[in-house]
């Protein structure tokens, strides 16, 4: 889509600005986070230009428009997302059916999401993604799993028609990553069996249809096991008709020393799972030193040696953590 910036100068107003470019005034407002019509010399604004805008009218609703213009409701929310906002449409609000220069591509998005997620945060990225990833059920030492509170969340993925996916990482009780549950479930298959019967019972209870496994931290003596876990899970998951991804720490070679890495095998789980998540963020973090999430070179780095041990269309690049908290 066409993407213009333009700099406020002295006697600007949003609604002058609006006229200017023909888009509107509460498009400009929510693109640029404005929460009033009050302008600062010298400040950009991001203006998007329409192609296409239709007036609302008395009676009309979401469904009804998206209908006349052979569009999905979920693309009108995209190209008007302010709309999420309102709880009805108003007679003479100008909202856009389509952008200048805006292409159909499809693209895979998926977003992990904490149950604290703030509300309008939520909704506006389920406009975007196709699955929704709630953060995350953990387990205990035989096996069982320890629920989180992803009702909300849930609801509000049926809501948007996006997927929903598990998933599990060896938090404990106290909500703590635990590397020694690791090490009990991948010595234990007994363990496993319990663990993976309880998943399929648990995701076929609440609609999920896939399951993402999340460990970090694995000793590098338990790779292996590692792998055959994976398999074992998918194998018993592919049997109910679910998918299996597992994220994998953002690795640039297969004899990459340390703890994140050592008990990895990027082509042993690449072959096994479905898709993979490749961790390609948090070089830059709150208490690191001043740089980019997700640096280009860096993810660049690790991209080219995935592709050597993974098939590339199981490949999903991470951009950042997890999508908007509190």
């Amino acid at each position: 889509m066409t993407l213009q910036i333009y700099v406020i100068e002295a006697g600007d107003t949003l609604e002058e600005i609006s006229r200017r470019f023909g888009v509107p005034a509460a498009r400009i407002a929510y693109d640029n986070e404005l929460t009033e019509d009050h302008l600062v010399v010298g400040q950009a604004l991001i203006i998007l230009e329409p192609e296409v805008v239709y007036e609302v009218e008395d009676g009309d609703s979401l469904s009804g428009i998206a209908e006349q213009f052979q569009i999905t409701e979920q693309t009108l929310l995209r190209n008007n997302s302010f709309l999420l906002d309102e709880d009805f449409l108003l007679p003479g609000r100008e909202l856009v059916i389509s952008y200048q220069g805006m292409e159909g591509r499809e693209v895979k998005l998926s977003g992990y999401a904490y149950s604290f997620i703030r509300d309008d945060t939520l909704e506006e990225s389920l406009l975007y993604i196709g699955e929704l990833l709630p953060f995350s059920y953990g387990f205990n030492e035989d096996g069982t799993l320890i629920e989180m509170n992803d009702a909300f969340l849930l609801e509000q993925a049926e809501r948007f028609s996006v997927g929903k996916r598990m998933v599990l990482t060896p938090l404990d009780r106290q909500e703590r990553f635990n590397n020694q549950l690791v090490v009990r479930l991948l010595s234990e298959p007994q363990v496993q069996e319990v663990l993976v019967s309880n998943i399929l019972n648990m995701m076929e209870e609440k609609g999920y249809t896939a399951l993402d496994i999340d460990f970090e931290f694995i000793p590098g003596e338990y790779r292996d096991r590692y792998v055959e876990f994976v398999r074992y899970t998918a194998g018993m998951l592919h049997e109910r008709g679910y998918e299996v991804s597992v994220a994998l720490p953002p690795k640039i070679s297969d004899d990459q020393p340390g703890l994140l890495y050592e008990g990895i095998d990027y082509g042993g789980i690449g072959g096994t799972a479905d898709n993979v998540f490749l961790m390609t963020y948090e070089w830059g973090y709150k208490y690191g030193p001043p740089m980019a999430i997700a640096p280009v070179p860096s993810v660049r780095r690790v991209l080219d040696y995935a592709v050597t041990e993974i098939p590339r269309d199981r490949i999903i690049m991470g951009e950042s953590d997890i999508i908007g908290t509190n």
